[in-house]
């Protein structure tokens, strides 16, 4: 039989466009190798095909084209399954090294072709004919593996994304809670050039005249970086029900993050507890420092707290105490405003708070709109570098 390539790379295309329109991802590799057999049988002398996934110790055959022999276990210390763990591609028959007839005879195979994916999570094989050349087969085999190795790896990413995604969203409130005497408002847009961003910002309403008002910042992105943010909303949130003073909290959650698998990943935080008679003490644990004008428009930024959470385990926190009077406001946001960028030029914290006093006669909704607008016009077509993240309050007049 003569192995055609054009007619080879011709049918192959086509399963791989049937497999983009179908949306099949890891869970449809069975589906994939049936697609496989049934375009190249003739090409590639394929009579059969075999899906194993592993399962603690053994091998377990999830997906058979022959007979039905799903439920058929291989212990992985079985001596061809080492080889094919060990080589990109391997074809065998009751020759090869370590071959059981015992475990074999289920299968009733002659020549096989095999090979692993996902690394070693997955092994596939392809009973094969002996009217192609065993060079021929092995070329399109190799291309067919390198494919489906691909294919899952972009599965396996979207499905991180996703995960990260529903994680993230999780972690903004649909919107903030009512405070007499005060008017809230938050945002905010994940990175456009990264997959997912660490941002999240919370509210804890600790009671009718008491609310918890959280923003920080995981370093990284992606499926690590949300991790990280919901262990710190989770531990924040413990903590404060437990009714622990605010650095007590603190330092707890820094104990837990520093301790935790994802220890080489760091979280800044500004966390804070507003009265309902204006008083707001706060911890600020490394993040972007909060801009507080008062009521005659003079700056304070909130900067009494301590070091980023995660490196240093017996880290001290220190509170800051402010009062937010009628007419004073606050923004608390994460390093995507400051560091919006144009060229070589960021938009800086001296622009933010010159953009910041502008807002004196807007609500805090009006404020983020009007600082969201200028920071997209800043960067023109530019998407956002890394998640951006504000939080306004403003005190009510009486």
């Amino acid at each position: 039989m003569m192995f055609r390539q054009k007619s080879y790379y011709r049918k192959l295309d086509a399963i791989l466009d049937r497999i983009g329109e179908s949306g099949d991802s890891r869970s449809s590799l069975a589906g994939m190798i049936d697609q496989i057999i049934e375009a190249f049988s003739g090409d590639l002398g394929i009579t059969s095909g075999r899906l194993y996934s592993r399962d603690g110790s053994d091998y377990l055959l999830a997906h058979s084209t022959s007979a039905k022999l799903e439920g058929l276990r291989i212990p992985s210390d079985y001596p061809p399954v080492k080889t094919i763990l060990e080589n990109r591609i391997v074809t065998m028959d009751e020759s090869f090294p370590g071959y059981d007839p015992a475990i074999e005879a289920p299968l009733n195979l002659g020549r096989v072709a095999a090979f692993s994916l996902s690394r070693g999570f997955f092994l596939v094989s392809f009973g094969l004919d002996s009217s192609l050349e065993e060079e021929s087969q092995l070329f399109a085999l190799s291309t067919i593996r390198h494919i489906l190795s691909l294919r899952l790896r972009q599965a396996e990413v979207e499905e991180e994304i996703d995960r990260a995604e529903a994680i993230q969203l999780s972690l903004l409130p649909q919107k903030p809670p009512v405070f007499a005497g005060f008017d809230l408002a938050s945002r905010s847009e994940p990175a456009e050039a990264q997959a997912v961003g660490g941002d999240f910002h919370d509210f804890i309403e600790l009671s009718e005249h008491s609310l918890g008002i959280a923003l920080g910042d995981a370093s990284g992105h992606g499926l690590p970086a949300a991790l990280q943010a919901r262990d710190a909303v989770t531990g924040l949130r413990m903590g404060v029900e437990r009714e622990f003073k605010i650095t007590a909290v603190i330092r707890r959650l820094n104990r837990v993050i520093h301790a935790s698998n994802l220890s080489t990943r760091f979280v800044s935080l500004f966390y804070g507890e507003l009265e309902s008679n204006g008083n707001l003490i706060y911890v600020n644990a490394g993040h972007c420092l909060p801009l507080l004008l008062d009521e005659n428009g003079e700056l304070h930024r909130l900067d009494t707290g301590g070091t980023i959470l995660g490196p240093t385990p017996d880290a001290d926190y220190q509170r800051g105490f402010v009062t937010m009077n009628p007419g004073s406001r606050v923004l608390i946001f994460s390093d995507g405003l400051s560091e919006r960028s144009r060229g070589r030029e960021d938009f800086g914290e001296e622009r933010l708070l010159d953009l910041f006093r502008e807002c004196a006669s807007l609500d805090s909704r009006a404020t983020l709109d009007r600082i969201f607008e200028e920071l997209r016009l800043f960067g023109g077509s530019s998407p956002w570098e890394d998640d951006v993240s504000a939080l306004v309050i403003r005190a009510l007049d009486s």
